[in-house]
């Protein structure tokens, strides 16, 4: 029986950039004589576009949305008219708390989920699901009135 160090790639077998100065090398058998395979690399590459300042002004700002969310709960609907709209009905403050909630979604997927940063198709997959979950709770929300 062969000892794993036996088959240990050689420095001709590395890639090229595994060769250099301080690189690490990222093949790795899974069993002996199991020709190497490629092991996952943690954190490959991902950036945090924000500085702690940035996620601190993106929470107060959340915090603000919360903060008129809550206010228009309390509103009292049909009581102030502009202009003879009446943009506090009771259908109006719905609206305005689904636009708010809809707001805030997007801010923590888009940043403290990071898909801002991510690839385009992961933000397809994301708003794919999301028009889909939207529709799925139109027709429940149909199916029960």
């Amino acid at each position: 029986m062969t000892e794993a160090s036996d088959n240990a790639p050689s420095e001709e077998e590395l890639p090229p950039d595994a060769k250099e100065e301080g690189a690490v090398a990222t093949l790795t058998t899974t069993a002996v004589g199991a020709p190497p395979k490629e092991a996952p690399v943690p954190h490959s590459g991902h950036q945090h576009d924000l500085s702690p300042f940035g996620y601190v002004m993106i929470a107060l700002g959340l915090c603000v949305l919360t903060a008129l969310e809550v206010g228009l709960w309390y509103l009292e609907g049909n009581q102030t008219e502009l202009f003879g709209w009446k943009l506090f009905s009771d259908g109006w403050i719905v609206f305005y708390l689904g636009v708010l909630a809809l707001a805030k979604f997007i801010i923590v997927a888009g940043w403290y989920m990071h898909l801002a940063g991510d690839a385009p198709i992961f933000r397809r997959y994301f708003t794919v699901g999301g028009i889909g979950a939207f529709i799925l709770f139109l027709i429940v929300l149909r199916a029960l009135m």
